[in-house]
């Protein structure tokens, strides 16, 4: 009995180390992405929705590179709001230019006031909207392990677009074919980045700062007002330098972008805030490719995983302290 008493406290406390390193790995995604059947209402088309798994967390995505649920730090087997980090959206954009057999300079946008390539989009509203979009689907969203990938074309530009989700964040690399027999130039591409720290229903939209600096936005989770922080907070950065930016409140921001406007803001913005990047990939030659990635990242506090790790520790020191010679 003395060898039992002596050996349980161990036993328990490695089981704590155990459990604590091994539960993120236990969790199981069955469908968390909310299911897109009633957008096809009214006429409009439908699109699909896949959850991309990995490091612990769940993105949902379209085809378009469009998002409306992020899960950072929990995997649920259905939709939960407050667990959704994406108060609004993450949504890619397009525009460009060519010459045609006239001599004249042509701009083509992405079929929409905002030239976001994805026909839904949410505005902050937690409601997705039919926006219209002129770019078409070639090759559905599937997703293999943690990796999701699609191919979407508008006019003979052709987009491959592969995310990856990691522990902490996640890639979105987009790569432009042109198979026009003419070359593009001034060729723009742009995200729309509505993140909140807080969930969308975890005290408020009035919750969390956003600010631009260095081309990185940067979301930080606030505490005030009952505010139960789900990320510590939030970036989004492109893999060059962006041409400008645009920085405000959602409403505000989605004015600008409809309205060509960018303040090149700073902040930080308090509340609902969101920001549009652009970024000038220059000329696109008929035939060439070229490429751009988008990076994601949350900073996700597991204060259940902590206490494990602590109590187990803790199991073990008192075990180590019994077991020493009394002097």
């Amino acid at each position: 009995m003395t060898n039992i008493k002596r050996v349980l406290p161990v036993v328990l406390g490695v089981l704590g180390l155990v459990a604590a390193f091994a539960a993120p790995a236990k969790a199981n995604v069955v469908g968390p992405c909310l299911s897109n059947a009633a957008l096809g209402a009214g006429g409009n088309p439908a699109i699909s929705l896949l959850p991309i798994n990995g490091g612990g967390q769940t993105y949902c995505q379209s085809a378009y590179g469009w998002s409306d649920s992020w899960f950072p730090s929990s995997q649920p087997s259905s939709y939960v709001q407050s667990l959704d980090a994406l108060s609004g959206d993450n949504a890619p954009g397009v525009s460009y230019s060519y010459i045609d057999s006239a001599g004249a300079t042509r701009n083509v946008g992405s079929g929409n006031s905002y030239n976001l390539i994805s026909p839904w989009l949410d505005g902050g509203t937690l409601d997705a909207n039919h926006i219209g979009s002129a770019w078409q689907v070639t090759s559905d969203i599937s997703v293999s392990g943690n990796v999701g990938t699609s191919k979407i074309a508008l006019n003979g530009l052709n987009l491959l677009i592969t995310t990856t989700v990691f522990s902490g964040g996640l890639t979105e690399a987009f790569q432009f074919t042109n198979d026009n027999s003419y070359g593009i130039t001034d060729l723009l591409f742009s995200d729309y980045f509505n993140f909140h720290p807080d969930g969308s229903d975890g005290g408020g939209n009035s919750c969390g700062t956003t600010s631009v600096s260095g081309g990185t936005v940067t979301t930080v989770a606030g505490t005030a007002g009952g505010c139960t922080p789900i990320v510590k907070n939030g970036t989004m950065s492109g893999s060059k330098a962006p041409l400008e930016w645009d920085l405000g409140l959602t409403a505000d921001v989605l004015s600008d972008i409809a309205n060509d406007i960018y303040n090149d803001a700073t902040g930080p913005i308090t509340g609902d805030a969101a920001a549009y990047l652009t970024w000038d990939l220059g000329a696109l030659a008929e035939g060439q490719t070229t490429s751009f990635i988008i990076t994601k990242r949350v900073n996700v506090p597991e204060p259940g995983s902590l206490a494990l790790v602590a109590g187990g520790l803790l199991m073990l020191g008192l075990v180590i302290r019994r077991r020493r010679p009394i002097a």
